[in-house]
């Protein structure tokens, strides 16, 4: 449901929230939950993204999917070290 409020964020216009509102979601899922279904929908928003390219915020959704199944995915706080969110 998550996944598809970022899609309707993307659709909208908001490539930025859209990104941010999947890399939380993601982050967010137990490992065990984490799913290749999960995993396709998030990758599957980048790709309906035109300006996908230039914005930071699907640069950290493209690493947290890249990440193995199993390592730990960090909060946006520790990504960038100020306590701000992706």
């Amino acid at each position: 449901m998550r996944l598809g409020q970022a899609t309707c964020l993307a659709v909208a216009g908001d490539a930025a929230g859209a990104a941010a509102h999947a890399t939380e979601t993601i982050v967010d899922l137990p490992v065990d939950h984490r799913s290749a279904l999960i995993v396709y929908r998030a990758a599957d928003l980048i790709a309906k993204v035109p300006e996908a390219r230039t914005v930071p915020e699907v640069r950290v959704l493209r690493e947290v999917l890249a990440l193995p199944a199993g390592e730990r995915v960090t909060s946006g706080a520790d990504q960038h070290g100020d306590g701000a969110r992706p």
